[in-house]
């Protein structure tokens, strides 16, 4: 799919054919076995473990997957990855790169609010 802005949302609802996460997961990890450079599969694998709460391997994934395309989506998955950790200034730079990154002003306009989420949420921030 070509167009970020949409297989941003799509994956962002955690669309599986499965209804169970945990079901799910095991698939990407068989055909990683098997294919470990497929991005497909790793990507279905990230996905999966930010659902299930696996942010610390969502992290890695993310990683992985950004050593093989520097994608806009891939900077949006790290960040929410780091996000969830509690590693905010980590997670503002991710998304600030997927900023730079963006092919659109929609896409822009995402990242700007995930900045700005992101800043309200540090300890240090004043809620304004």
């Amino acid at each position: 799919m070509n167009d970020v802005k949409a297989r941003l949302q799509y994956l962002s609802k955690g669309r599986s054919i499965k209804t169970n996460l945990e079901e799910a997961i095991t698939e990407p990890y068989r055909h990683l076995e098997r294919r470990p450079d497929d991005e497909d599969a790793l990507m279905n694998l990230l996905v999966c473990e930010l659902k299930l709460g696996r942010f610390k391997d969502g992290e890695q994934t993310a990683r992985k997957l950004l050593k093989r395309t520097n994608h806009v989506q891939m900077h949006f998955w790290l960040a929410a990855s780091l996000d969830n950790q509690g590693r905010l200034d980590e997670a503002i730079a991710a998304a600030t790169t997927g900023m730079k990154l963006a092919p659109d002003q929609d896409t822009r306009q995402m990242f700007e609010k995930m900045i700005d989420n992101f800043s309200k949420s540090k300890p240090d921030s004043k809620g304004d």
